[in-house]
């Protein structure tokens, strides 16, 4: 996210971000007959989704917001292959690939045109001024969330779905409890991301609304193509990405992924809702807060909350004074 625009689209859709997650695909073979690294590799995925959708929630760089969704989506593609299901990772890694890198085009566009604003606080009323980003940020965004029959739907909903079968259920409610959480959390931060860029009242300075002016048309077209491809590969690549497809063979069936395939078809109705009470519990929750903050004026935890996703979890900070310094 720190690098040029461009730059940034191409390496949280396809090179840089996505190498751990190829790494444990082509090591599928050894992580399938080691039970840890399994165990691991959802506890850390389930925990990293979640971090990274309620970090997105905090932040106001709007780079940072889309980048730490991405950490967040990595997250959903390490417990695929948690759950032995390979083949739905990369099937997420190349949905993701499109809206991602639409969203970064995009605000890359808005940072242009508003002489380097960053500052979601700083932007408002852009969907006059800019209707092709403000249509492929709500594509992008939409499909992020996992909206039905978007391109994140079909990829994020199976590993979603999968995690909530009776099998994986009974031993690690806890993996589909974060995930869908997280997931709730992913359409909080975009909405929030929508609604400050393109409805809020105009925040921009005066000198940044006076040096506006338009990116050219080439950019535009590039938008455009990864909307498009953000909307119909989720329906269009399905069969590709199908556990024991011919393009995409996992090194193995394994008897879980036999076993998932067939749980998959008998999911109570309580368990496929439970993402919808979910997010209405907390969006309670958080009027709840917001009101009793106001009524009684007690700031004080919510104030270290905020720093601390703020801080992004002070991970940076511990990263480089203890470990960097240290070693």
């Amino acid at each position: 996210m720190e690098g040029p625009t461009p730059v940034s689209a191409l390496i949280h859709a396809a090179t840089m971000v996505t190498a751990g997650v190829y790494l444990i695909l082509r090591t599928a073979a050894i992580v399938e007959y080691t039970p840890v690294a399994i165990s691991i590799l959802l506890i850390i995925g389930s925990l990293t989704a979640l971090y990274g959708s309620l970090t997105a929630c905090w932040q106001n760089d709007i780079k940072k917001i889309i980048a730490y969704s991405t950490c967040s989506q990595l997250g959903y593609m390490f417990v695929a292959c948690g759950l032995s299901i390979y083949t739905t990772s990369i099937y997420h890694l190349f949905n993701h690939a499109f809206f991602k890198a639409g969203l970064f085009l995009a605000s890359g566009i808005i940072i242009h045109s508003l002489s380097e604003e960053q500052d979601i606080r700083r932007l408002g009323s852009l969907r006059g001024k800019l209707p092709i980003v403000y249509v492929m940020f709500l594509i992008g965004s939409l499909s992020l969330s996992g909206f039905s029959f978007t391109s994140g739907f079909y990829s994020k909903d199976l590993i979603l779905s999968i995690s909530g079968t009776e099998g994986v259920l009974l031993k690690g409610s806890f993996v589909f409890l974060i995930l869908n959480i997280a997931a709730a959390f992913s359409a909080l931060y975009s909405l929030r991301l929508i609604k400050y860029t393109f409805f809020s009242d105009i925040r921009y300075f005066k000198a940044s609304a006076r040096n506006y002016h338009p990116t050219n048309k080439f950019t535009y077209n590039i938008l455009i193509v990864l909307s498009l491809l953000s909307i119909v590969s989720g329906y269009v690549f399905e069969r590709l990405f199908r556990p024991g497809s011919l393009m995409f063979n996992d090194v193995f069936l394994s008897d879980r992924l036999v076993t998932h395939s067939i749980e998959l078809e008998f999911i109570p109705l309580w368990i496929r809702v439970i993402p919808l009470y979910i997010l209405i519990v907390i969006l309670i929750i958080i009027q709840c807060y917001s009101w009793a903050s106001t009524e009684y004026g007690n700031y004080v935890n919510f104030i270290r909350i905020q720093k601390f996703f703020i801080g992004r979890g002070y991970f940076d900070v511990v990263y480089n004074k203890y470990l960097v310094v240290g070693i």
